[in-house]
């Protein structure tokens, strides 16, 4: 971040503008599998694909069975044109009266051939029903057989994730168990390293100390200190992934997906 060792920043201690929660109270064992069993979005997503796979079961077993269809098609079509001369026309031999015979709305171009069409001057209608049996349909019985297996994969799939799913809350929530116990334990020392320091310090003013000894106090001071950072850290770390696990990192953070 800084161009070189002489930036005055380099110096310049750095403070958090917010400081760690380590006073949080760690759910129960099974409140925090619950959470995450209801929220992880593994499950939600393998939840999906059991659906999925149900329907695709569903289908290959119907294309096994006899098959029924019903139809009905309805068309219009324009028929219409520009006639030509007597002696061009193959069909003159088919109209004796000539081409003045024809009714007036089989004689036109492109459109009188459209409006023939919407006004339905001549519609085909189509009714019929399709019935197929099938006799020994190997590919519908093996895509049958494939969606059952793999609906089996997917649910032993579901087992797997779970038990992966609460193996994680159990170990963050043991982690952040150790880490708040370290921190307990840091506090402790941190606490009873400055009472020697300061005990130390009233001995040396009344002359019955020496200055290695306050020398020794306060590095202990500085350790104890070092190491209750590290466990506040620790902790904050271990609460993370503890959110992560039980999916609730949106939630303690304050965000909200819509």
């Amino acid at each position: 971040m800084l161009p070189s060792r002489d930036d005055l920043m380099w110096s310049n201690e750095l403070v958090p503008d917010t400081e760690p929660k380590t006073d949080v109270i760690l759910p129960a064992l099974d409140e925090a599998v619950r959470q995450a069993l209801g929220s992880r979005g593994e499950l939600a997503e393998n939840a999906v694909a059991i659906d999925v796979n149900v329907l695709d079961a569903r289908l290959n077993k119907e294309l096994a069975k006899p098959r029924v269809d019903l139809f009905a098609n309805l068309t219009a079509a324009g028929l219409s044109g520009v006639p030509l001369p007597a002696g061009q026309n193959p069909l003159s031999q088919f109209l004796p009266g000539g081409i003045g015979t024809l009714p007036g709305m089989f004689v036109g171009n492109y459109g009188q051939s459209v409006s023939n069409l919407f006004a339905g001057n001549f519609p085909t209608a189509q009714v019929g029903v399709q019935i197929s049996v099938p006799l020994r349909n190997r590919t519908a019985e093996a895509q049958s057989a494939i969606s059952a297996a793999e609906g089996r994969r997917l649910r032993a799939l579901r087992d797997q994730i779970g038990m992966a799913i609460e193996a994680d809350v159990r170990n963050t929530l043991q982690a952040a168990a150790s880490a708040q116990s370290r921190l307990e334990a840091a506090e402790l020392a941190r606490r009873s390293a400055e009472e020697q320091y300061s005990s130390e310090q009233r001995q040396f003013q009344a002359g019955t100390s020496t200055v290695f000894l306050v020398l020794q106090r306060q590095s202990d001071l500085i350790v104890a200190r070092s190491r209750e950072v590290r466990a506040r850290a620790d902790l904050a770390e271990a609460l993370a992934n503890l959110d992560r696990a039980t999916a609730r990192t949106l939630e303690a953070q304050g965000i909200e997906a819509k």
